[in-house]
């Protein structure tokens, strides 16, 4: 599936993700968490056992930790981003602190 990858102090990167939640806990580094978004049909993937001593990204006043991704999520099922929602999100993730739009 198509999603964004993020990084500890890297910029987001839209690139081909795995499709199955075991390996995607696999490139997370721990089991998976997430937090979706009410603006769009997106969500946010991370570990808090990941990276826990490096921080990534501040978002809604929560910081989060260690490697993060963007995936669709549609009905709690996850998939692909379209191409224009990942360039938005990728370009408003840019930053570590997040600004909601």
């Amino acid at each position: 599936m198509k999603g964004i990858l993020i990084d500890p102090g890297k910029v987001p990167e839209i690139c081909r993700l795995p499709d199955t939640g075991q390996e995607l806990e696999r490139w997370l580094g721990g089991p998976m968490q997430m937090r979706k978004f009410g603006h769009c049909f997106a969500a946010l993937l991370y570990s808090r056992q990941a990276g826990a001593e490096r921080p990534n990204r501040r978002y809604l006043d929560h910081w989060y930790c260690g490697r993060l991704l963007i995936v669709g999520c549609r009905n709690n099922r996850l998939g692909s981003l379209p191409k224009d929602l990942a360039r938005q999100l990728a370009q408003q993730w840019a930053n570590v602190e997040v600004q909601k739009t």
